[in-house]
């Protein structure tokens, strides 16, 4: 079964691209998670997904919570099973468009993601102190930002080497600034380019949120110290 995994720690940009890849057509399921956020409200984080992962991680520690592999390939191949079974929606795995999932927690599952499922990567990066200030502004806890961030890059970069999993490197700053070549080089690396309509939504998605991260960066500047 074909997947696309959107890795990154919180706060660094995956919600944005996980929104291409829905507006492009890709297989999510939903429903999502959603957050208190001005910008997204939406995480594209599909629930069920996400209790699996917190069956066997914790978002506190960023720490593995079973003392075997085995659990995790329980899990992975029950949902793998489920989503043949099309108990999340309609799936075909030779004709609908590949799956995606987005969890930053899941970089702790991503080796054996990778031995489950046919498995791509866009690996979206973003530096610490603006990963820091996407967790102040929202006030989350430390796991989600800058401390997170130092946890799961290096976990994500281990397992990517190790397994070979054919990654695209999604930098952040350069989605917003160049949201079209940007978009079509995620099609491309995926597999779908969805239709122009879609193509269009995917643009939009990602224009509307830099409409309102400059707007907001004005309305700050604007405002007496």
């Amino acid at each position: 079964m074909k997947l696309i995994i959107v890795s990154g720690p919180w706060s660094s940009g995956t919600t944005a691209v996980a929104g291409i890849l829905a507006s492009l057509g890709y297989t999510g399921f939903g429903p999502y998670l959603q957050i208190i956020d001005q910008r997204f409200s939406n995480s594209f984080e599909l629930i069920p997904f996400r209790d699996l992962v917190l069956r066997l991680a914790s978002e506190q520690t960023l720490r593995l919570t079973v003392s075997s592999v085995d659990p995790i390939h329980d899990e992975l191949t029950r949902f793998s099973q489920q989503v043949i079974e099309q108990q999340y929606g309609a799936y075909d795995p030779g004709r609908s468009p590949p799956l995606f999932l987005k969890y930053p927690l899941a970089a702790l599952l991503l080796p054996w993601l990778a031995e489950h499922f046919e498995l791509r990567q866009l690996l979206v990066g973003r530096p610490l102190a603006e990963i820091e200030a996407t967790r102040v502004r929202r006030n989350w806890a430390p796991q989600y930002g800058a401390h997170g961030a130092r946890e799961l890059y290096p976990l994500l970069l281990t397992a990517t080497l190790e397994k070979a999993i054919p990654t695209e490197v999604i930098h952040y700053a350069e989605l917003l600034q160049r949201p079209e070549p940007a978009i079509r080089s995620i099609a491309r690396f995926c597999g779908h380019d969805g239709t122009e309509e879609q193509a269009r939504q995917a643009l939009q998605f990602i224009k509307g949120s830099v409409a309102f991260r400059t707007a907001a960066e004005a309305a700050s500047t604007s405002l007496p110290d």
